[in-house]
C-alpha cells in the first residue's frame, strides 16, 4: 500500500519539472574575416610585361658569290668563329682553267699590242714627212688602238678569273657564332645560296609587339628589363627601335637591346620585357586592386571601407574608375589611409561586423 502512494508523487514531480521554462542559449554568428588593402597615394607609373623572342642585333647570311660544288665546310652550328676565319670552300678547278685561258689570251693580246704599237710608232714620223699616205697612218693608228682595247679586255678577264677563284673561299666577316648550317660538302650550290648563318657574338635584342594604346608611352632610349627564364637571368636593357607604322592587329614592333654585351644568350629564346609606363600625372586619385570594386546598378561602383572603431564595413560609392594593369585608379569616393576590403566583397553587406584577416604565418 505504501508503494502505491509513492508512484503518483513521483509522476507529479516529473510533470512539474517538465513545465518549468527552459533557457536556450543561441550562439552568436561568427564574425567574417576580411582581407584589407590600405589606400596610398596614386602612383604616376606602372610596369607592363611584354612577351618576345631573343634575336641577334646583327646577322649575316653567308654565301658564295659564284656557283659550284662545295668541297669543305669547316664549322658547325653553335661554333664561335673569328673575323677572317676560313669557313667553307668550293671546287675551284673550273675557275683555274678559266684563269689559265685568260692569262694565255692576255699574253697574246700583249704581243699583238706591242706589234701594232711598234708599227704605228715607225709610221707616225713618216706620215708627218709625207713619205706615207695619211690613210696608211690612220689605219696603223686604228690597229694599234684596237689591239690596246683587246689587251685591256684580256687583263680584265684575268682579274675576273682570279676574283672567281678567290670567291671559292668563304671567310667570316666578323667575330660571331654560327647559328645555322644550311648545306653540306659535295653539294652543288648556286651563287648567293645561303651556306651558313652568322650572328654577332654577345649583342642580343628582344623583339616585342606593343599595342597602339601604349606605344605613345614608350620612348627610344628608355630603360627596360629583360627576363630570360631559360638562362635564369634578368638583364638591364634599352629600347633601341620603335616602328613608325602599325602591323597587323594594330601593334607596333619594338626592339629592346640588352645592355650586358657579355651575357651568354642565344637567338630564339623566349623572353619577357618589363617596361615602366608613365601615367598622366594630372590624374587625382588612388590606386586599388580591381578585386575591391563591386559593380553597381546605379551608374556607380562601390567598395567596402573598414571602420576600425566598431569593426564594421561601410559600403561607399566611387566614380571615375579606369583600369591600369590589374588595378584601378579611383578619382573620387575614397582617400589615402582608408582600408578597403580586397577579397570576398560579394559576401558583405553595409554595416556587417567583420574582423581583419590574420595570416596563419
Amino acid at each position: 500500500m505504501r508503494n502505491i502512494v509513492w508512484v503518483p508523487l513521483l509522476l507529479l514531480m516529473f510533470l512539474l519539472s517538465a513545465c518549468q521554462e527552459q533557457t536556450v542559449e543561441i550562439p552568436e554568428p561568427p564574425v567574417r574575416a576580411v582581407k584589407l588593402f590600405t589606400i596610398s597615394e596614386a602612383n604616376t607609373s606602372s610596369e607592363r610585361l611584354f612577351s618576345g623572342t631573343t634575336v641577334a642585333t646583327s646577322s649575316a647570311s653567308l654565301s658564295f658569290p659564284v656557283s659550284g660544288k662545295i668541297t669543305d665546310i669547316y664549322v658547325n652550328a653553335g661554333e664561335e668563329v673569328s673575323k677572317g676565319q676560313l669557313l667553307a670552300k668550293l671546287d675551284a678547278s673550273s675557275f683555274n682553267r678559266l684563269k689559265n685561258m685568260a692569262v694565255t689570251q692576255n699574253q697574246q693580246a700583249k704581243v699583238l699590242y706591242e706589234d701594232k704599237l711598234g708599227d704605228y710608232s715607225r709610221k707616225k714620223p713618216l706620215g708627218e714627212k709625207g713619205v706615207i699616205t695619211l690613210r696608211d697612218l690612220e689605219e696603223s693608228k686604228a690597229a694599234m688602238l684596237s689591239a690596246k682595247e683587246q689587251l685591256n679586255l684580256a687583263r680584265t678577264n684575268v682579274h675576273v678569273a682570279q676574283d672567281n677563284i678567290d670567291d671559292t673561299f668563304l671567310y667570316a666577316p666578323y667575330d660571331g657564332i654560327i647559328s645555322e648550317r644550311s648545306s653540306e660538302p659535295f653539294v652543288e650550290i648556286t651563287a648567293s645560296q645561303q651556306i651558313l648563318l652568322l650572328e654577332n657574338k654577345g649583342a642580343i635584342e628582344v623583339e616585342i609587339a606593343v599595342p597602339e594604346n601604349i606605344i605613345a608611352k614608350i620612348k627610344l632610349g628608355q630603360a627596360a628589363k629583360v627576363i630570360v627564364k631559360a638562362a635564369h637571368e634578368t638583364l638591364a636593357a634599352t629600347i633601341s627601335e620603335i616602328s613608325s607604322s602599325a602591323d597587323v592587329g594594330n601593334v607596333f614592333a619594338v626592339k629592346v637591346t640588352i645592355d650586358d654585351a657579355q651575357a651568354t644568350l642565344y637567338s630564339g629564346l623566349s623572353a619577357e620585357v618589363v617596361i615602366t609606363l608613365e601615367q598622366n600625372k594630372d590624374i587625382a586619385g588612388v590606386l586599388i586592386p580591381l578585386s575591391c570594386v563591386i559593380a553597381g546598378n546605379d551608374q556607380h561602383d562601390y567598395v567596402y571601407i573598414f571602420n576600425p572603431d566598431n569593426n564594421t564595413v561601410i559600403k561607399t560609392a566611387i566614380s571615375n574608375v579606369s583600369n591600369v594593369i590589374g588595378n584601378s585608379i579611383v578619382v573620387e569616393g575614397i582617400k589615402p589611409g582608408d582600408q578597403v576590403v580586397s577579397a570576398g566583397v560579394t559576401f558583405l553587406a553595409d554595416g556587417l561586423l567583420v574582423k581583419p584577416y590574420q595570416s596563419a604565418n
